[in-house]
């Protein structure tokens, strides 16, 4: 009893989801839909004789649906419906494609079907649909041109899938035997020359270490020189390393010089200093002592240093603001999904495709 009422709730709950769904539009006979009158009669007749070159030439159908709001329906599930109910596109090749745009809803969808995805990807479709969004409301007429001209552009498939089962059975046929010539000959040409190339590097490598070999060498004999014109009574090993032990006393008695002019410098900076202090608060009379001085510079220091730590967070402060203000002006949202297809509709004949693979959701 319960599992029979259960059953008719779920057929009713399902008759009720399929009746309050968005009714698909009849499907345009000039390649383009525009249920707000957005475009001009001039751009309707402009992009449809575009399209329509591009269905008689090689069979792709490229639709333009402008359609007033989606009525709460989902913006994919929606255009993917539309695009399969036109059956745009031919049957098996899957070459159709749907740019429908939701006026009040702020969405744009491109629907790409199956056998166009490989040179409509979804990065492309993004591309094309990112462009329309900043101009859409503005300016319509050029927006919806421009991106036709796109989708024609990018979609084009390469002139070597058109050839012909009648012109391939014509072409001349090339000799097997000369083919594989001509490969054997090319491998034979690398392999020389890759060989080639190995042994001229060996030969430079060892001609540059042998260089370098020479020139230490050339340096030890220097060495030996100056070394014998210092200590002529010392081996040039011990000489080396008396020289070695010269060398570290000198560096370490040059360190020392460093070190203790810095030491004066300082010093003498710290007095500098002091005396400043002394001039500025008069210290030794009214009572004024060195210890009070300092005490008083130091607090001035600090008051100053609070002050540009004020300067410096007011400065960061106006720029988050800016930053936040600019975000709020070019704000415009974005999501990807893809679609896929072939179609049949009005005044074309194509037997509809497949879709659900690729293309783009946007927001303008």
């Amino acid at each position: 009893m319960h599992k029979n009422i259960l059953v008719v709730l779920g057929l009713t709950l399902s008759s009720l989801s399929v009746v309050c769904a968005k009714d698909i539009p009849n499907p345009p006979s000039n390649y383009v839909l525009d249920e707000p009158h957005l475009l001009s009669a001039a751009t309707v007749q402009e992009v449809s004789s575009e399209l329509r070159d591009v269905d008689t030439k090689d069979g792709r159908q490229i639709v333009v649906a402008i359609i007033n709001s989606l009525e709460g329906e989902n913006v994919e599930d929606f255009t993917n419906r539309m695009a399969r109910q036109w059956k745009v596109g031919q049957k098996g090749k899957d070459n159709g494609v749907v740019l429908a745009i939701y006026w009040k809803d702020g969405k744009i969808r491109l629907e790409v079907g199956y056998g166009l995805e490989q040179y409509l990807t979804d990065a492309k479709s993004k591309d094309i649909t990112s462009a329309m969004k900043g101009h859409l409301r503005n300016n319509p007429d050029a927006v919806i041109r421009q991106a036709v001209k796109s989708i024609i552009a990018v979609s084009t498939t390469p002139a070597a899938e058109s050839v012909t089962t009648e012109q391939k059975a014509s072409s001349p046929q090339v000799d097997p035997t000369i083919l594989i010539t001509l490969v054997l000959s090319v491998v034979l040409i690398m392999v020389c020359g890759t060989a080639y190339t190995s042994y001229r590097r060996k030969k430079e490598a060892e001609k540059g270490a042998e260089s370098q070999r020479q020139l230490r060498l050339r340096e030890i004999e220097k060495q030996k020189v100056y070394l014998k014109s210092i200590y002529p009574d010392l081996s040039f090993e011990k000489a080396k390393i008396k020289y070695a032990r010269v060398q570290e006393e000198e560096q370490r008695k040059e360190y020392e010089r460093e070190r203790q002019a810095r030491i004066a410098e300082q010093k003498a900076a710290e007095e500098a200093e002091q005396d400043r202090i002394k001039k500025k608060y008069r210290v030794g009379f009214n009572g004024m002592t060195l210890a009070t001085a300092l005490a008083l510079e130091e607090a001035e220091q600090e008051r100053r240093r609070e002050e540009d730590r004020k300067l410096r967070r007011k400065h960061e402060e106006e720029e988050e603001k800016r930053r936040r203000d600019d975000d709020d002006n070019s704000g415009s949202g974005s999501l990807s999904s893809s679609g896929g297809g072939g179609f049949d509709f009005g005044g074309f004949s194509g037997g509809g495709g497949d879709f659900g693979g690729g293309g783009s959701t946007d927001s303008f």
